[in-house]
């Protein structure tokens, strides 16, 4: 019985993860996460950072893909890097973690929007309902990332799926 009791404690039971924190806030996914996060400082803050950093990638390429112009996007993309406000709070506090992990999951998902746009292929829709609910269940304004999938997805499908949106058409 003993070694029963070592392995129930070990495995973490659908309580541990899915319960209103005291905050408020339903989460599944962020404590998921701080379950697995490894306890080292170091490693868990080289993973915020990494995190961060691919969700300026991704935008970047979101970016790409929607105005066409690389510009665009490259300065887009380092102004959301260098943003103080979007960045410090991860940063400088580890428990913030899950904002950071879940501008990627969200941006990702963006990005598997776009792709299904101009392939009409239901492999990157699947992709896409996965990472949404990454982002919505990690943090409630993950639904910002569905909103924002939703709002592209209407206004931008026909532009994207001919290949031919240009950023000067914004503009005008």
């Amino acid at each position: 019985t003993k070694i029963f009791l070592k392995v129930k404690d070990f495995f973490p039971s659908y309580e541990d993860f899915f319960y209103i924190r005291s905050d408020g806030h339903f989460a599944p996914v962020h404590n998921l996460y701080n379950y697995f996060l490894p306890t080292s400082f170091i490693i868990t803050k080289i993973y915020i950072v990494l995190s961060g950093l691919l969700s300026v990638a991704v935008i970047y390429v979101i970016l790409d893909k929607l105005f066409r112009s690389a510009n665009i996007a490259l300065i887009a993309s380092l102004l959301y890097a260098l943003n103080y406000s979007i960045q410090i709070k991860p940063y400088a506090w580890i428990s913030f973690h899950s904002h950071i992990i879940n501008s990627l999951t969200g941006f990702l998902s963006l990005l598997f929007v776009i792709f299904y746009i101009r392939n009409r292929v239901n492999f990157y829709l699947i992709i896409y309902f996965i990472l949404a609910l990454l982002s919505v269940f990690n943090q409630e304004t993950g639904f910002y990332y569905v909103l924002l999938s939703l709002f592209v997805y209407v206004f931008y499908s026909k532009t994207l799926s001919k290949q031919s949106f240009s950023a000067i058409n914004i503009v005008s």
